[in-house]
């Protein structure tokens, strides 16, 4: 294990965050959620605490933990005051060492998430965006959602879950941060790193994609290109471009969708929007959510920015404000333990090195404008642009297959996307 401590002595709380190497793409095929499944049983109690003993224990010492999967990790997140975290990571530690993994709870468990994964379903947004994975990631495990697919996490028997810890949770690769008060220094730890499935989006062209809902007054959709990874060394520069054009609330997203024309209340673009914080890379990606009358020209309008973006980059002016901008907010970015651990498990986790402050300013100070648009021109690349969206198949569809370099949209069902 990788210990990462960042230490904030006025603090009377600590923040921990543990990563495990058991995330859903290692779900076995049709036992879609299985990893989430592990990871949140895991707090059911241990062999030697039963479940409202533990819970009890967990709250006496003034702490929070949580549990839950995403595509590649395990994710455990806890708040303890700092003047029990060592019995409070004691406890923490028997949850790996002696859990009780019952039958009982874990059907318990079962069925509440399938509840939860109801209401997934119930989100448009999120609809949108796993169609887009979905299909990206098509025949590879990152294609399915880490909350699982209905009508399969109740199936999943309490042996199932106990040969999935054993496998996964016992190897070499977890990560541990801890942030805050120095109730407990940890010694750090090495370990050689889990490897873990690696999925390339496969694209090309242009492709749309509807994921049929009815009645809907907005339209969420997303508009992605192939993006970068954490450790590449284009996404520094490629951040700042997209201050320009979508991070900011003043950014040309904003202002030409919003401000000039009021078709969506919101839009922004990000590099992990779709997938979160990963060594390979992801995708570049917009999001909106237009009046369902103007899904139609906020769509072609989006597209048209991400064209221009691509071929032209950003102006003087524009990388001017963003930098003086971008060197005013930094400062926010390290102003607590636990947005600096963050930033150093990052680095434990994707390769990009971790920069202070001032590491971070000198490199703003360095950027130039020929730097920044040299690179977007070449990593922004909008002839291989995906359109996903949730709303009417009827109203869309002719609106999708009408914009330049695209077919007849492909129409799903919620149960195709999950």
């Amino acid at each position: 294990m990788k210990v990462c401590w960042e230490k904030d002595p006025g603090s009377p709380l600590t923040h921990l965050a543990l990563l495990v190497p058991a995330g859903s793409t290692l779900d076995p095929p049709g036992q879609a959620g299985l990893a989430n499944l592990a990871a949140r049983a895991l707090l059911r109690g241990t062999r030697r605490r039963p479940r409202h003993r533990f819970l009890h224990e967990v709250e006496a010492m003034g702490a929070t933990l949580s549990a839950r999967a995403d595509a590649r990790h395990a994710v455990f997140r806890g708040v303890v005051l700092t003047e029990s975290l060592r019995p409070f990571l004691e406890l923490v530690a028997e949850i790996f060492s002696v859990p009780a993994l019952e039958r009982r709870d874990i059907d318990e468990l079962a069925r509440l998430l399938e509840g939860e994964l109801s209401t997934a379903r119930q989100d448009p947004q999120y609809l949108a965006s796993r169609a887009l994975l979905n299909r990206a990631f098509e025949g590879t495990p990152l294609a399915h959602a880490p909350e699982g697919r209905t009508g399969q996490i109740h199936r999943i028997q309490a042996k199932q879950v106990r040969d999935f810890f054993h496998a996964h949770y016992l190897s070499a690769g977890s990560v541990l941060g801890l942030a805050g008060g120095e109730g407990l220094v940890p010694r750090p730890a090495t370990g050689s790193d889990a490897i873990l499935p690696r999925s390339e989006p496969r694209w090309s062209g242009r492709r749309s994609l509807i994921v049929e809902q009815s009645a809907m007054e907005t339209t969420p959709l997303y508009l992605a290109v192939p993006g970068v990874g954490e450790a590449d060394p284009d996404l520094f520069a490629l951040e700042v471009a997209n201050f320009v054009f979508g991070e900011d609330f003043t950014s040309r997203l904003m202002r030409e969708l919003r401000s000039k024309r009021g078709w969506t209340y919101g839009v922004s673009s990000s590099f992990r929007q779709l997938l979160p914080t990963a060594a390979q890379a992801g995708f570049f990606s917009a999001y909106l959510f237009p009046s369902a009358e103007f899904a139609g020209p906020a769509a072609a309008a989006t597209l048209r920015l991400f064209e221009e973006f691509g071929q032209e980059g950003i102006t003087q002016e524009e990388f001017e404000r963003a930098r003086e901008a971008l060197a005013l907010s930094a400062p926010f970015r390290y102003a607590t333990a636990e947005s600096r651990l963050n930033l150093k498990l990052r680095e434990l986790l994707t390769g990009r090195p971790y920069e202070t402050l001032e590491d971070f300013l000198a490199k703003l100070a360095s950027l130039t404008l020929a730097q920044v648009n040299r690179t977007v021109r070449a990593r922004v690349r909008a002839d291989r642009i995906w359109i996903s969206a949730a709303g009417s198949a009827e109203s869309l569809r002719p609106v999708l297959a009408s914009l330049p370099g695209f077919a007849e949209p492909e129409i799903l069902s919620e149960d195709q996307v999950f």
